[in-house]
Order: C-alpha cells, then sequence, then structure tokens
C-alpha cells in the first residue's frame, strides 16, 4: 500500500483563495460599476493574505510546530502571487473579452474617482488637468495595466509577506548533544 503525499498547502489555499477573488469581482460585475469600483474590491485583497497566514499555520502544524522562515515566506508571498494573478487574468478576461461594453462604461466612472482622490491628496490646477488628460486614453484594465498593477502589488505584498513569515516562523531548537 503506497501511502499518500498530503497535498501542497500552496495549491490548496492559493487556490480557494484565486477562487474568493474572482467571486469577489464577479459579485461585484454583477452588482454594477459603483460596486466594481467599490471599497470591497480593495477589500478583497485581504483574501490571498488571509489564506496564506492560514496555509503557513498548517504546514507549520504538519511540521510538527515549526516551519523556517524561508518556507514560510515561499507559501504566503506564493499564495499572494497566484491569487492576485488568477484575479488579474480573470479581471482582464471580464472586461476586455467576454464584456467589454462594460469595461467601457467603468472607464468614466473609474476617471471621476481617480480625480477626486488626486483632488484629496492635494493634486490641483495644471498638474491635475495633465494627469486627468493622460488617462482619458488609456485603459485601466487592458492586459498591459493589470500586469503593471500586479507588479506593483507584488512590490507592496512582498514586504507584508516577509513580516507575516517572521511572525510565524518557528525554528527547531537545538539538539543537546551529551558528552560522557
Amino acid at each position: 500500500m503506497t501511502q499518500r503525499k498530503p497535498i501542497s498547502v500552496f495549491l490548496l489555499y492559493g487556490g480557494i483563495a484565486a477562487l474568493g477573488m474572482i467571486l469577489v469581482t464577479f459579485g461585484t460585475y454583477k452588482a454594477g460599476v459603483e460596486a466594481f469600483l467599490s471599497l470591497v474590491n480593495w477589500l478583497m485583497y485581504l483574501i490571498p493574505v488571509s489564506f496564506g497566514i492560514i496555509a503557513a499555520l498548517v504546514e507549520r502544524r504538519r511540521g510538527g510546530g515549526y516551519l523556517e522562515f524561508r518556507s514560510a515566506l515561499r507559501i504566503i508571498f506564493g499564495i499572494l502571487v497566484l491569487a492576485t494573478a488568477l484575479q488579474g487574468l480573470f479581471t482582464w478576461l471580464l472586461l476586455s473579452v467576454f464584456d467589454p461594453h462594460f469595461g467601457q462604461l467603468v472607464h468614466p466612472v473609474w476617471l471621476a474617482k481617480t480625480e477626486a482622490a488626486f483632488r484629496r491628496v492635494g493634486v490641483t490646477g495644471d498638474q491635475l488637468d495633465k494627469s486627468i488628460a493622460a488617462l482619458k486614453d488609456s485603459n485601466p484594465f487592458s492586459l498591459g495595466a493589470v500586469l503593471f498593477g500586479l507588479a506593483k502589488f507584488y512590490m507592496l505584498g512582498f514586504p507584508v509577506s516577509i513580516l507575516l513569515a517572521a511572525i510565524i516562523k518557528r525554528k527547531k531548537p537545538l539538539e543537546r548533544q551529551t558528552t560522557l
């Protein structure tokens, strides 16, 4: 009888996190443009972080209560990368391939929200006009924009993953050698 290898926590929890993010994206898409651009779509990024923590804790438990920092980081950041990449691909497919009309409806609302955000941080006058003019011809959900957004998210997510891995890690104590 062969012993079954336990399923990879990275694939299991990364897949669940990706599915959760895709369901949030699809739900907000079905709810309309305002919901699609709401705070809910920003809060969904807590899903892969949460599942990364859970997966690292499960792996630590599988390891007898111990998990090296490098393994914890690999699990947490890997889940973050996998889930957000699949969600980004889904968003691009949804707005560029399956329903480009919805993508066109999103653009003016996205532009207005971006302008409001610029004003909140103090951008005014010519600088605001130039920024908004540059964004008018852009597509925030093109494949290039989605990939660039993923890269920026990974740059923010990596230090968070390092912090979480440092908290979760637990080294095995060195065994004492007794000499007679």
